[in-house]
């Protein structure tokens, strides 16, 4: 006899425990957040809370972490119930953290209703465009880019081709002559600025 469950029996199970599973990693986070606030670590003789939970519990200290920090931003200070909190799921709710916690209230609302609406997988991506249209360009980031497209067009060839030629280039020069020279600019450029009128 064949005691496989059907698909929607599978599909329902997995939901129930799936949903069960949420329940209690949201329960686990505020206890987590209890223990920590409280230095229930010291009254056992800990120096640290990662220790007392990684000693006791068997749960790595950075998984812990990441419950509390999900309790105390969503919980504590957002507000949101438990119900929805569950529904979203811990996954998602620790990918808008980092963004989450940047931004304003409004924004905030936003990306809860993203996280309850989208798949994990549509997160992602959403995440991913938002750092990535947010990234603060540092002064390397900005000379380097600005140099390679320069020269990239200056000397008609692609990048891969560029990074040849510049081997070639420093392939005859004196190493600790050019170290030398490149941490002079370095701080020239940071001191003043990207030299525009080169670029």
């Amino acid at each position: 006899m064949d005691e496989r469950m059907m698909p929607e029996d599978c599909k329902r199970a997995l939901l129930s425990m799936r949903h069960n599973v949420e329940t209690q990693m949201v329960g686990l986070g505020q206890l987590l957040y209890d223990v920590k606030t409280n230095n229930h670590h010291g009254y056992y003789g800990f120096n640290t809370f990662t220790d007392y939970i990684e000693s006791h519990f068997n749960m790595p200290g950075s998984f812990a972490n990441k419950l509390i920090r999900i309790f105390k931003q969503f919980s504590e200070k957002m507000q949101l119930d438990e119900t929805t909190i569950v529904g979203i799921g811990i996954d998602k709710l620790s990918l808008i953290l980092p963004i989450i916690k940047k931004v304003d209230a409004i924004e905030q609302d936003v990306w809860i209703e993203k996280a309850t609406d989208m798949t994990i997988g549509e997160l992602k991506e959403e995440v991913e465009l938002y750092k990535e249209k947010h990234r603060k360009l540092n002064i390397e980031d900005v000379f380097t880019d600005q140099f390679v497209e320069r020269m990239v067009t200056d000397l008609n060839c692609s990048k891969k081709k560029l990074m040849y030629n510049l081997a070639v280039y420093f392939h005859y020069e004196d190493h600790e002559s050019v170290c030398g020279d490149i941490a002079a600019r370095s701080t020239k450029i940071k001191e003043d600025g990207i030299p525009s009128e080169k670029i």
